[in-house]
């Protein structure tokens, strides 16, 4: 009922011009201000402080955010570091996610302005050490830990672009002494440990990680570079690639297992719940009509930035599969309505531009009103991205099940 909505919305901001609805419309018309400006944000925060008597401090870093982001845009950290009343993670943050971008993101891409991507990317890591030792407020020391590692993951990179790789591997060793499920951060580990300690000692690293289940085409990629250097024979570098895909498919089969084992829990039936949603050429979608067939349902929005990177992949499963008349994937477009900022017809042009802009063959269906994400329980389960596995008899076999997905479409097909 979203007329009656608006104006009960607009009642109470009448009669409570201070109130909660006139907070939350002021902070939503100043997110959707298009470009903003050190001096709009800067009047936009003492309109507001004036407006709702609050000067707090986490009101003013909801402003400081924006702040430190048009200075950084303009490589401008002295006007950051005297910021009054801004907490210094926000800015450490900050710095990180700049200097990640400069980085290339991972070993092959070329980085940018390198000199000034480390000066900032060590300035956050300075940052976050200081709170660790002066803890404030409700700090807790292990997300600081976290912190600090996933910046010196960021610092190393660039190290490394820049041959700094004694370095580089230094600050690399405290993130994997976390032993993340991160193939990257292994990959980038074992570049640095090959130029800084040699191929002996990055062989051994690599066939580690591989014989623990590691999944990786660029680990295993250097692991052959390596063993091409060292005159190995290649029949010893297949055994240990056949050894860690056998290692990987004991834990994607382990994992499976849990997951089937919880779908009751998790959703409260084992059961697909039926629902009819349009697709993008406007064509009614029953989901009922494909039983006897194996479905995966995707729930995915444009602005969830691990749905856009989980895509290439689903593209590859619905390449692979694209002739194959028992199995049918369907990619449901949900959250889009931002409080009833668009419409539908605003939301499907929306999608269908993303979906042509990356050449994406999905079967894209529309859950306008969020009703089936509600059936599926995917806030309570995580959020999107979340995938479903219904089998032939309309049984959920399994819930976000990740790098198995592949393996579980081809046992139940």
């Amino acid at each position: 009922m979203e007329d009656k909505c608006q104006e009960i919305t607009d009642l109470a901001i009448q009669k409570y011009p201070t109130g909660e609805f006139a907070k939350r419309k002021f902070w939503n018309d100043f997110f959707r201000k298009p470009d903003k400006t050190i001096e709009n944000v800067k009047e936009t925060m003492k309109q507001y402080e004036t407006n709702f008597q609050d000067g707090s401090a986490q009101t003013k870093n909801r402003f400081n955010q924006f702040l430190v982001w048009l200075y950084l845009a303009n490589k401008d950290t002295t006007s950051i570091e005297n910021l009054k009343d801004c907490d210094q993670l926000i800015i450490a943050e900050a710095y990180n996610s700049a200097a990640w971008n400069l980085s290339g993101q991972d070993l092959t891409s070329p980085g940018k302005d390198l000199d000034y991507a480390e000066a900032i990317s060590k300035k956050s890591l300075d940052l976050v050490k200081n709170r660790m030792l002066h803890l404030e407020g409700n700090d807790n020391i292990d997300p600081l830990k976290n912190m600090y590692n996933n910046n010196a993951d960021t610092y190393a990179l660039i190290l490394y672009k820049q041959g700094k790789y004694d370095e580089a591997l230094q600050y690399e060793e405290e993130f994997e002494k976390q032993n993340f499920n991160d193939a990257g951060n292994k990959e980038r580990y074992a570049a640095f440990a090959e130029k800084a300690k040699g191929p002996e000692f990055a062989k051994s690293y690599i066939e580690s990680k591989l014989e623990n289940g590691v999944v990786s085409e660029n680990l295993l990629n250097q692991l052959h570079s390596i063993y091409q250097q060292l005159n190995l024979p290649e029949s010893q570098f297949e055994a240990i690639k056949q050894k860690g895909e056998k290692a990987h498919d004991k834990i994607v089969e382990k994992e499976l297992q849990d997951n089937a084992n919880n779908v009751q829990r998790i959703l409260g039936t084992t059961k697909a719940i039926d629902f009819e949603l349009t697709n993008l050429e406007g064509k009614t979608v029953k989901l009922s009509d494909y039983k006897g067939k194996l479905v995966v349902l995707d729930f995915w929005a444009t602005w969830c930035a691990p749905c856009r990177a989980s895509f290439p992949g689903m593209q590859k499963l619905v390449t692979q599969y694209k002739d194959n008349s028992n199995i049918a994937f369907f990619f449901i477009d949900c959250g889009e309505r931002e409080a009833g900022k668009f419409t539908d017809e605003q939301i499907k042009e929306k999608v269908s531009k993303f979906i042509n802009d990356n050449h994406y063959t999905f079967n894209v269906l529309f859950d306008y009103k969020d009703a089936v994400q509600q059936d599926y329980n995917i806030l309570g389960n995580q959020g999107i991205p979340c995938q479903f596995v219904i089998d032939k008899t309309g049984t959920i076999i399994a819930i976000r099940p990740g790098d198995g997905l592949s393996k579980l479409i081809e046992k139940n097909l």
